[in-house]
């Protein structure tokens, strides 16, 4: 591969990351990511390490996306995960520091095989608790703690863990919509990153 397929293939990897982001930031129910664009979107490899970040986001988010990646899949690893399989977690000791925050990350896949990840983290409406302000005395009175778990499990709501997260959030609508946008995103740049790899006759058929 010469310098110029590389920055080529470079430039492609941002535009999809960036459309990525672009498709969250729109179909988000809450403002805060709508409006002020609190959230991060990245491409990951096999392995969890970030490839290609969004220009857009908020430092915070975007650096503890950097290794949420690879934390969750020390938890689920590659070759548990199958078709269709979501990650969620909003745990801040592994992601972005608080329980509002919370990430999920899209397995691309490719041929049987998946080649890399689609994560993003964004700040939700309410995950229960104190509400909103500084007022909690310890992470568990911030609200619901959602360790890493499956949202869908191949290509199917993960139904236990929708209650349990839906029963503890004051809006449940806009926690729904913004769960569904986030998968979307992801869903998105699985798409573009497989066209890229078509183009270019990488990864296989």
């Amino acid at each position: 591969m010469d310098a110029i397929e590389l920055e080529v293939l470079w430039g492609r990897l941002v535009s999809t990351v960036n459309e990525q982001a672009r498709a969250l930031q729109r179909s988000a129910f809450s403002p805060i990511v709508r409006e002020a664009g609190d959230l991060a979107n990245a491409l990951f490899d096999r392995r969890g390490r970030m490839v290609a970040q969004a220009v857009t986001g908020t430092p915070g988010h975007i650096n503890s996306l950097a290794v949420a990646a690879g934390a969750m899949l020390e938890q689920y690893p590659i070759d548990t995960l199958r078709p269709g399989d979501v990650l969620v977690t909003n745990d801040p000791y592994l992601t972005a520091g608080q329980l509002l925050d919370v990430t999920v990350l899209v397995p691309a896949w490719r041929s049987e095989r998946i080649v890399g990840f689609f994560g993003s983290t964004i700040h939700h409406t309410d995950v229960g608790g104190y509400g909103i302000g500084a007022g909690a005395r310890d992470v568990f009175e911030e609200g619901l703690w959602i360790p890493v778990c499956k949202l869908m499990i191949e290509g199917r709501r993960n139904d236990d863990v929708w209650r349990f997260i839906l029963s503890n959030v004051r809006e449940p609508e806009h926690m729904t919509g913004d769960l569904h946008a986030q998968m979307a995103s992801g869903e998105i740049g699985a798409q573009r990153l497989g066209q890229l790899l078509d183009n270019h006759h990488l990864g296989g058929p």
